[in-house]
């Protein structure tokens, strides 16, 4: 039994009005961070930063459980280069709300993701609209085709020989057949129903912040494993599903062909109900100067031989 998130979406919301409250407390919050990093640079544990930190959170306690509100925590505390994905599962195709867009040519779960990351477009599919029998298979819609299973289709092509195939396909993270029918992916702002799970695709620096933030109150270390294949559709969305914790997922080859993963992208996976905790790692490290970009040592003199070439008094002979 999966604990419900705080995560608020009591009506679609690409129906909802966009004037909130936050819109006018953003700008403030956004004003004493710029003081605070402009004009106290030297201090990386200010105390009245810290103050501002808890009147912060008081505030999101009570309003950014939002999911507009988490979006734009996410990119601002992270800089991402684009939009957290949040993805649902839904037990029957029936089960899509009314007025959301579906694929008008069949595609892969990796494009849908990417169409809803880069161009924020809210998608749903089932087996009609998703081609990719990966994506059909470990999300639980059907089970794969016999010559996946017995390792025919992809030996020589993925891996050496036919048993290499075979347990290949064998151990890619798998929901239960029949489980689901259906996917929904939308920007994590404009997601209609509450999302199982949200996928970050991040750089190697950001990915550090993620797990610094998910690692926060307990110092416990993170394991993941990976073949980098079914990098969006099973170890994005599948594993993270399954393991019911944050997970990080390396693209595939399709991922990267179809979903415009870039080459310095992975992917961090969210269950709904641990992002309370991702949020408040994020924030409490940034309040204490771990922040992305990452803070290099800029404040040192050049030194010798690279200072003798742009010192003002004329350098010493060198013997």
């Amino acid at each position: 039994m999966r604990r419900s998130s705080s995560l608020r979406t009591s009506e679609p919301l690409f129906l909802k009005s966009k004037v909130m409250p936050s819109v006018m407390i953003f700008p403030i919050f956004y004003m004493i961070e710029l003081v605070y990093y402009t004009m106290l640079p030297k201090l990386s544990y200010n105390p009245l930063y810290l103050l501002f930190s808890m009147i912060r959170d008081l505030y999101y306690w009570g309003e950014n459980m939002d999911v507009e509100n988490i979006q734009e925590r996410l990119i601002r505390l992270l800089r991402l280069r684009t939009t957290p994905v949040a993805v649902k599962l839904l037990k029957k195709k029936d089960d899509i709300p009314a007025g959301i867009e579906r694929p008008k040519i069949r595609l892969t779960v990796c494009q849908m993701v990417a169409l809803s990351r880069i161009h924020e477009r809210v998608l749903a599919g089932g087996m009609e609209e998703i081609i990719c029998s990966y994506a059909q298979s470990v999300l639980g819609f059907a089970d794969w085709p016999e010559d996946m299973i017995s390792g025919e289709r992809r030996a020589g092509a993925r891996v050496e020989n036919i048993e290499a195939s075979s347990n290949l396909i064998g151990n890619i993270p798998k929901i239960g057949t029949g489980s689901f029918e259906a996917i929904i992916t939308a920007p994590l702002a404009k997601t209609p129903l509450e999302p199982d799970l949200v996928l970050l695709f991040a750089n190697p620096a950001q990915m550090t912040r993620l797990i610094h933030a998910a690692t926060w109150k307990t110092g416990e270390r993170l394991s993941y494993t990976t073949a980098a294949e079914g990098g969006t559709c099973a170890e994005g969305i599948a594993a993270t599903y399954l393991r019911n914790d944050v997970n990080i997922a390396f693209p595939c080859y399709g991922t990267r062909r179809f979903g415009m993963a870039a080459d310095s992208e992975l992917i961090f996976g969210i269950p709904t109900e641990k992002i309370d905790e991702i949020m408040d790692g994020l924030e409490k490290l940034h309040a204490i100067g771990s922040t992305y970009p990452i803070r290099v040592e800029l404040e040192c003199t050049p030194k010798p031989p690279s200072l003798y070439a742009i010192m003002r008094e004329k350098p010493p002979k060198q013997s």
